[in-house]
């Protein structure tokens, strides 16, 4: 069971990631 949720905990890990990425992008091109 451990081993099945790792790879999901991953991958919302990167979507956060991502998402913070994305964000932080954005709010830095309004800004400039």
């Amino acid at each position: 069971m451990p081993r099945e949720s790792e790879p999901w905990v991953m991958r919302g890990d990167v979507a956060a990631a991502i998402g913070d990425a994305r964000y932080y992008l954005k709010t830095r091109k309004e800004m400039s």
